[in-house]
């Protein structure tokens, strides 16, 4: 019984293709009744659904997304949209992993369904970073959910309600086979996969012990002519009579063969978890099974599994197990107990343990989705090395997002070749607050990080951010920043800022430095991240601030609204400060965009504070003349006309920044007064 905690929680499945009679097809909607029976509202959504269970589903295009579901993603094969459309879902997310068959079983057979299995496998690779939990059917298939980094797995079997199979078989399939012959079946499609040509070879060999045999291989071959091509000139090269492809079947002929069957023979080298092989079980039909992939593990010791495929000795084993009446009826006990271990009720009862887990994980234990936002303009070969950095992560769950340009150089055919990017194309400059906006929008992580086109991050450095946020106070959290090796900038360029009520930044501090009345920690914008939720209720960057103190100014706002700003020194990335348009050297830089912002955001923050109006604005740009003069004009780097020339931007600056910050508080002022009056 689920509590009121989790009373309106609705939980939903998604598949690509509902058709009636496939395996995956049954248990999700083994999985929905089950969900009903605990008291959930359930649906099933898929793109394909076939006409016999169009009653059953409903369209995905009808599915409504909503944070407080859980949606779960059943993946057996390459999604395409619909996997991009669930990687977007706010619902917190189960995966049921199906397995994909690898793509080489299907070269030179069906090219179509060759890519469909390599992009699949690209998809798992990527799905990591969207769920919180991924469950494979079979222990082999939990074994790959390891294999490609899921940091939450589980085993929940495939949910088969068997009372569905005591029904009559077809008739006339066991008027056509009921005879003295041996009848030797193998159930599945017909695929490369499932290595229906060593069944032949088998057969060939057992037939020479026992003429009066045959082979019923049970299964479709559609999309596999080829493959049933070369199969058929198998054969014929064997001057073989006794197999038998039954091709599409109806459930009740499938239930006869089974109850015709004197033995199961499996030498498929790839299964996720084969159904068919409980099938066996049920019916009472001994297996004998090739030892790949999940069949030892669906197996679980019972049966008989076979290491190397030597045809003659297997087809020696079959007639043992024809003509031995103990070793058959000690095989099929064994095969019951197995059996029970599939029992609806237990598999249900795992379902329901692990949806509970789910829904009554804490937000603070849930896997965090970081969504990182890089904005690049004419950096290409610097944007490259960035996006690298990023693959080498060690935590995995994250998106990245690019706001590019308008850039004019070879940023495009970069991007190319990182499909699993969402890129977002500015047709003109912007600022970097604007940009960052248009890419805080896409994103869907709960916390939102940044990092410049020109820095490399440590491998570490996602998981140590995460770190950070160790409960709900923290708004943001940043960490050291570096200069490369070998460069003639200093070695650090941010440890442990401040900036104060005079906008006045210290990029680097000591560890035991206090924090004075008047400053505020700040973290610099290429080592930053964010609560998603936090950046909305502050309205996210100011776009005023088109470049520097954008960082400044969002750190004091969140602050300002009673949430912490933490550093993490052990988050680190390493930043080559190129040159771009508003940097294009150590002393050519936007002066008159720097003061300005510098004034706008003293007035602006600080507004109810007379200093505000008078000294602080006054005292940041003297800081500013004298800087200049004391460094770069008295060593002779710059001349007396440069230095006139900036001093000119930095008061133009600073007259803007200042009209700009009494007009934003004139107006906040009407604006609240309009308020309050409503």
């Amino acid at each position: 019984m689920h509590t009121w905690q989790d009373e309106k929680i609705k939980i939903h499945q998604i598949v690509p293709s509902l058709r009636d009679g496939d395996a995956i097809g049954n248990e999700v909607i083994e999985i929905r009744n089950a969900l009903r029976r605990m008291g959930y509202d359930s649906e099933i959504f898929a793109e394909y659904i076939h006409p016999n269970v169009s009653k059953i589903a409903r369209q995905l295009h009808e599915y409504k997304k909503n944070a407080d579901n859980i949606v779960i993603y059943h993946f057996g094969v390459a999604g395409f949209e619909i996997t991009e459309f669930v990687k977007h879902l706010p619902d917190k997310k189960i995966l049921i992993y199906h397995n994909v068959t690898p793509p080489h079983f299907f070269k030179n057979i069906n090219n179509s369904i060759f890519k469909s299995c390599l992009y699949g496998r690209n998809e798992l690779n990527t799905l990591n970073k969207f769920v919180m939990l991924a469950l494979g059917d079979s222990e082999y298939n939990k074994y790959e959910l390891d294999n490609y980094g899921y940091n939450n797995t589980g085993i929940l079997p495939i949910l088969i309600d068997f009372s569905k199979y005591n029904i009559s078989p077809n008739k006339e399939t066991i008027q056509k086979f009921n005879d003295d012959y041996v009848n030797l079946i193998f159930v599945g499609r017909i695929s490369p996969n499932k290595k229906q040509e060593d069944l032949i070879k088998v057969f060939y060999y057992y037939q020479k012990i026992n003429p009066k045999s045959r082979l019923i291989i049970v299964g479709s071959n559609i999309d596999m002519e080829k493959y049933f091509d070369k199969l058929q000139k198998l054969i014929k090269k064997l001057n073989l009579t006794d197999v038998f492809f039954t091709g599409q079947t109806s459930f009740d002929e499938m239930i006869a063969y089974y109850n015709l069957a004197d033995v199961f023979l499996c030498m498929s080298e790839h299964e996720g978890f084969c159904v068919p092989l409980l099938e066996a079980m049920y019916f009472n039909v001994p297996i004998i099974g090739y030892n790949s992939s999940a069949v030892p593990y669906t197996l679980g010791g019972c049966g008989i599994i076979v290491n190397e495929k030597r045809y003659e000795e297997i087809a020696e084993l079959i007639n043992l197990l024809i003509n031995d009446e103990l070793i058959r009826k000690k095989i099929i006990e064994n095969q019951k107990i197995r059996l029970l271990d599939f029992d609806m009720s237990k598999t249900e009862h795992k379902l329901k343990k692990y949806i509970q887990s789910v829904i009554l994980t804490k937000k603070s234990e849930i896997i965090k989705l970081v969504s990182i936002v890089i904005c690049t303009y004419n950096r290409a070969s610097y944007l490259e090395r960035c996006l690298e950095s990023l693959k080498k992560q060690t935590y995995l769950q994250f998106e990245i997002i690019v706001v590019n340009g308008p850039s004019t150089d070879e940023t495009d055919r970069v991007l190319a070749k990182y499909p699993e990017i969402k890129i977002i194309r500015q047709e003109k400059l912007n600022g970097l607050s604007f940009a960052r906006n248009l890419g805080i929008k896409e994103c869907e992580g709960k916390i939102v990080a940044f990092i410049d086109d020109d820095a490399l991050a440590d491998e570490n450095w996602i998981k140590y951010l995460v770190e950070g946020y160790v409960d709900e106070s923290v708004g943001g959290v940043g960490g050291l920043v570096k200069s490369p090796e070998k460069s003639n900038m200093p070695p650090i360029q941010f440890d442990r800022g401040i900036i104060n009520k005079w906008a006045i930044p210290t990029a680097i501090r000591k560890e035991n430095d206090e924090l004075k009345e008047n400053e505020f920690p700040i973290i610099m914008g290429t080592n930053s991240s964010f609560r998603k939720d936090i950046l909305n209720e502050v309205k996210c960057f100011d776009p005023y601030f088109r470049y520097y103190h954008d960082e400044s100014d969002l750190c004091v706002r969140i602050i300002k609204k009673g949430y912490k700003i933490v550093y993490k020194r052990n988050a680190f990335v390493i930043h080559y400060m190129v040159e771009g348009h508003n940097r294009k050297s150590t002393y050519e830089m936007n002066y008159s965009e720097i003061m300005k912002n510098n004034i706008y955001f003293i007035v602006k923050n600080f507004r109810g504070e007379f200093l505000s109006y008078t000294l602080r604005p006054a005292f940041s740009l003297y800081s500013w003349f004298r800087h200049l003069f004391i460094y770069p004009y008295l060593k002779k780097n710059i001349s007396l006309r440069q230095l006139f020339v900036i001093y000119s931007k930095l008061f133009r600056g600073a007259i803007k920044g200042y009209i700009d910050g009494l007009k934003f508080n004139v107006h906040l002022m009407i604006t609240s007064k309009k308020y309050m009056k409503t």
